[in-house]
């Protein structure tokens, strides 16, 4: 006897349901990057201080800068020149080589890291 999907023992009548949606796929995987989430990391005012005055630095002498921005699930790096900083708003604006994008606009407490270009050399 042929088995069918009523047979007792037989998995056929689950076998339709192996194939996924691409919609249920993504949601998957959204949810599985959505557990995964990363905790902002907390910088003393010293460490804020140095990383708004490399800033004002890359502003006032327009030097390439490398700014990481914290994400929950990874973070964004930008590299660009910065053209405006407001202390009172807490706001980066970088201008950026960039087809989609002419500038980002930053939140200051969102930037985990500013390096200077190779132009800035100190000594």
């Amino acid at each position: 006897m042929k088995p069918n999907k009523l047979t007792p023992g037989s998995n056929m009548f689950w076998e339709s349901s192996r194939m996924i949606l691409p919609q249920h796929k993504e949601a998957s995987i959204h949810q599985a990057k959505q557990s995964v989430k990363r905790f902002k990391p907390e910088f003393s005012e010293e460490e804020m201080g140095e990383m708004f005055g490399r800033l004002q630095v890359a502003k006032a002498n327009t030097i390439e800068v490398t700014i990481t921005v914290y994400g929950e699930l990874d973070d964004q790096v930008i590299t660009g020149n910065v053209t405006g900083l407001d202390p009172r708003l807490r706001l980066i604006k970088i201008e950026v080589e960039d087809p989609k994008h002419d500038w980002h606009l930053v939140e200051f407490s969102d930037v985990i890291g500013v390096e200077l270009g190779d132009d800035y050399y100190p000594f």
